[in-house]
């Protein structure tokens, strides 16, 4: 499988060189046959290590699925003939389709290379710490209150009338929000190892989470009402998982098959609907625009239907791509890690006014990927942000090999993480179980995104918890 992978690589860079300059139908079935061909042989790998066997809750099943709806979706929906050339909005320009498609074809294979190359024997020691600790939460739970509150009093009022995406949010509280979340993490982190080693009932979730405390639920649960008011979803989304992997992490059950796929459709149901609400009539009250879209009739907003509706909006992502191969290099050159800098170096508190000093041209449409995606196709006043995808964000700093080494590093990690959370032998230390529950979380997401900064999620998650042992070690002496 190394070997093919390895072969089919260097296939498809010749390919994405030569790609034909015109959206053909035959390319597209080959491609994506090939595709399916190499995820079959993929998922079709013997495990190895007996704790992973029947795994479904994984970061490379998530990451997959998540990537294959961003990246081919909509290829194949080109393909059954359901849209044409004529969707601009998606394509961009079909003379790169074909080129975007081979790239991201690549990187797939460079993630499953990444994945595939971790043995047990490499990963046996890495993370690794003999036991992880009690520790109460009641400083990290003053924190986080103290954060939700100071979040709302300096947030932008209309923000929170489905705003996202067209008001901002206001540059402190945007800041507050992520050491907000993380703060939260790091109290479901923590009580879940509590919960561990006191060997707690959880034999159903509902009894998990009554063991996870009312304050930490309450406070996650005001911030996520007002995201849903905003317009935005991924949170939910990242709140669900992350709890779902805390509760198999304690309780060490493993999730059907028919629980997963379960799992997946109502994610994705609720994803979708909650983004259709979000696009109607803002004068509409929420009830009426949920009642509009169970009862609507009319075509799609995004031009056409799918075969898979309900996950058509985060397919929809792949338009990125498409912005950034059409542009650069043929008419910008490459960032040169720009973007992967800017985005570790962003744990690092007021670290923008340094960059700023680095770099010469310090236009807004440089601070991302994202943003450098949106100037792109909106200009220098855009309506509303277009986001980024983990292939264009690697590619926009170093082109194909870029994405060869940032998806090879992404299945690298994953795999790491795997078998941090479940190969019980090994043994792991408190930063290998916060990378791998944060990665977890985002793993869906991470194709509509950039990776590196869910980083920033696990340091500060980290750093937490660490202030949290270190109060409460000093809090014990003084009492002593």
């Amino acid at each position: 499988m190394i070997l093919l992978l390895i072969i089919s690589i260097f296939l498809f860079i010749t390919f994405s060189i030569y790609a034909p300059a015109s959206m053909s139908h035959t390319t597209v079935f080959y491609v994506l046959c090939y595709n399916l061909f190499i995820l079959i042989a993929f998922f079709s790998l013997k495990e190895k290590v007996l704790d992973l066997k029947s795994k479904l809750l994984k970061h490379s099943n998530l990451f997959l699925v998540g990537f294959v709806i961003v990246f081919f979706q909509y290829h194949i929906d080109y393909y059954l003939g359901n849209l044409d050339q004529s969707l601009t909005f998606i394509w961009v320009n079909p003379e790169i389709v074909m080129k975007s498609l081979f790239i991201s074809s690549i990187g797939m294979y460079s993630f499953m290379l990444g994945y595939l190359l971790i043995s047990i024997k490499n990963q046996k020691h890495t993370f690794y710490q003999k036991k992880l600790e009690y520790r109460k939460t009641f400083f990290l739970e003053f924190i986080s209150l103290g954060l939700l509150v100071l979040y709302f009093l300096n947030a932008n009022p209309v923000y929170f009338f489905n705003g996202y995406g067209k008001f901002p949010l206001g540059a402190i509280s945007e800041y507050i929000i992520v050491l907000f979340n993380c703060v939260i993490f790091a109290i479901l982190i923590q009580k879940s190892i509590n919960q561990r080693i006191d060997s707690k009932d959880v034999t159903t979730f509902k009894r998990f989470l009554l063991n996870l405390g009312i304050l930490p639920i309450v406070l996650a649960g005001i911030y996520l009402l007002s995201v849903l008011l905003s317009g935005d979803r991924g949170p939910l989304m990242v709140y669900g998982i992350i709890t779902l992997a805390l509760y198999f992490y304690v309780s060490k059950k493993k999730l059907k098959l028919r629980n997963f796929l379960i799992m997946l459709y109502c994610g994705a149901f609720i994803i979708t609907f909650l983004g259709k609400v979000r696009a109607l009539d803002s004068r509409l009250t929420i009830k009426e625009r949920g009642n509009q879209v169970l009862n609507e009739k009319k075509e799609s907003r995004f031009g056409s239907e799918s075969f898979l509706p309900s996950t058509q909006n985060l397919a929809s992502s792949i338009m990125c791509l498409h912005h950034a191969v059409d542009y650069v290099p043929s008419k910008h050159d490459y960032t040169f890690g720009r973007f992967q800098y800017q985005q570790v170096t962003s744990v690092i508190p007021f670290s923008s006014h340094v960059n700023r000093l680095l770099f010469s041209n310090n236009h807004w449409k440089y601070n991302s990927s994202a943003d450098f995606i949106t100037w792109r196709h909106q200009g220098e006043f855009p309506w509303s942000g277009d986001g980024t995808s983990v292939v264009s964000d690697f590619y926009l700093d170093f082109g194909v090999f870029g994405v060869i080494l940032g998806l090879f590093f992404i299945g690298n990690i994953f795999r790491r993480s795997e078998l941090i959370l479940y190969y019980n032998n090994q043994g792991y230390s408190l930063f290998g179980l916060t990378m791998s529950i944060i990665l977890l979380s985002t793993a869906v997401y991470i194709s509509r995104g950039a990776f590196f900064v869910n980083f920033k999620m696990v340091l500060w998650t980290y750093f937490f918890l660490i202030v949290n042992k270190k109060v409460l070690i000093k809090h014990n002496r003084n009492n002593y």
